[in-house]
This record gives structure tokens, sequence and C-alpha cells, in this order.
């Protein structure tokens, strides 16, 4: 693993364009950053999609777990990228690197 695919890791995680620089940019890569990548897809589509739910109920209980959660899965993904480690996240990351094996 090289330097330049920690900081696309990271990269991938910081916002959805991000994610798009970080998988479009860069012309070889390596498992790492594709694992990372995975990750980052998979939690930006599940973030969006519970933000979607957590946006019709009027409930300052629902958002705060919501900004708890994928806050600190977040931060759980960027923190493994920076240390160079190909941890998957709690609960779900299995799963996304199965769905999104293509990238």
């Amino acid at each position: 693993m090289i330097k330049k695919d920690r900081q696309w890791a990271i990269i991938a995680y910081l916002t959805l364009i991000g994610f798009m620089i970080a998988y479009f940019v860069p012309k070889e890569k390596s498992d790492f950053l594709r694992t990372h990548l995975r990750q980052s897809f998979g939690l930006w589509l599940v973030y969006l999609a519970f933000g979607q739910v957590v946006s019709n109920r009027d409930s300052w209980t629902y958002s705060i777990a919501y900004w708890i959660v994928f806050g600190t899965l977040f931060l759980y993904g960027l923190v493994s990228a920076a240390k160079g480690s190909s941890k998957t996240l709690p609960l779900i990351g299995s799963y996304f690197q199965k769905i999104f094996s293509v990238f």
C-alpha cells in the first residue's frame, strides 16, 4: 500500500463527491483502496436512504440517533483508512464487500 492509496481512501469518506473523485481519478487501484471504496459507497447509500426515512419523521430522537450512528461509522472508516488498515465496518461492512464487488 502506498501513501497515495491512503489519501484516496480518506477522500472517499469525506463526501459523496469525494468518493466519485477517489473512484475515477486513480488509474490503478490497490486492494486496500478498493476495500475502502466499497465501504464508502455503501455507507453513503445507506446514509442517504436512512436520511429520507428520518426526515419524514419529525423527531429529535430519530435524528440524534441517525447522526450518532452514521457519524461513528464514517469516523471508523476514516480512521481505518488513515491508519492503513483494511478493516470492514461493523455489522454492514461485509455486506458492502459482497454487494459492491464490482469496484
